[in-house]
């Protein structure tokens, strides 16, 4: 559910992907080779930073100055990175980034505003950024709890009715000459071939044959599902039907109810839109 929820909104936000034009030639072939240069792969690496800011709320660019012919960036994951450091009157004018590199060890690389001579720095783009924070809102962690109380609840359910379809054969030897040595012997050899389902079963009368099965009441629970779902989709900001759950309601209702979804999604598009030309601005520079 979640990996579909992320996906959707990619699909809705970047599309078949998108491209960046510049009213000046020049600088439109030198954007085009930097968006396309084998290194930097834009148009197939912006629909996994757009799933990294979906994920994490954040998205760290690492740039490179001189590796490349023109700027070599490249997205770090946003658990790797430690600390944002900001300025002390201000924690929106950041100034470096404590990034993981390995046991223990990290590696602080300057701001793109605080990047002085430095040939690496780092871009950061924060999508729900409280008020007073240098990190961002992942539009998925509200969520996650109750996408794993979902697939508890449907774990629950399978094997509820798995069991609800399990027994076992109970068979009982009558006669004086019962031992538990016979007991065991017959067992054994009922466990060796056991009676295939459909199959005609022909006892002698020293013996009766019954079935122990779990006594299991499987209630209809469906209305709980769907109320899991339904906060699962309102918090995703997006519709039942797009999640294989046609509800009640007919086209019209469906087609107004998909307004407050196209818009967050277009503020969405526009957010990452304005992040991608930054970064255009900035390979210019």
């Amino acid at each position: 559910t979640a990996r579909r929820i992320v996906r959707i909104n990619r699909a809705f936000v970047l599309g078949k992907g998108i491209t960046i034009k510049a009213e000046d030639p020049d600088t439109q072939t030198f954007l085009q080779e930097w968006w396309s240069h084998r290194l930097n792969k834009l148009k197939a690496n912006t629909k996994r930073w757009k799933d990294e800011d979906t994920r994490t709320g954040n998205l760290f660019v690492l740039c490179t100055v001189g590796a490349t012919s023109v700027l070599y960036v490249r997205a770090i994951p946003s658990e790797s990175v430690e600390e944002i450091v900001s300025m002390d009157n201000d924690i929106e004018q950041e100034k470096a980034y404590k990034v993981k590199q390995g046991e223990g060890d990290t590696k602080e690389y300057p701001s793109y505003e605080h990047k002085g001579d430095a040939s690496q720095f780092i871009v950061h783009f924060a999508s729900n950024r409280p008020v007073g924070s240098a990190w961002g809102e992942a539009d998925i962690s509200p969520m996650l709890p109750w996408i794993g109380r979902y697939a508890s609840w449907l774990e629950d359910r399978v094997r509820l009715n798995r069991f609800r379809n399990a027994f076992m054969y109970i068979v009982q030897m009558a006669g004086a000459d019962v031992t538990p040595e016979k007991k065991r012997a017959r067992q054994k050899e009922i466990n060796a071939k056991p009676p295939v389902p459909g199959s005609v079963l022909v006892t002698d009368p020293s013996e009766q044959w019954g079935i122990m099965s779990a006594n299991l009441d499987s209630f209809d629970a469906s209305m709980d599902g769907a109320a899991i779902k339904k906060n699962i989709m309102d918090g995703a900001g997006q519709p039942m039907h797009w999640h294989a759950e046609g509800e009640s309601s007919i086209s019209t209702t469906a087609e107004a109810a998909g307004t407050p979804t196209f818009r967050t999604l277009e503020e969405q598009q526009d957010e990452f839109f304005e992040w991608m030309i930054e970064l255009a601005h900035i390979a210019l520079e």
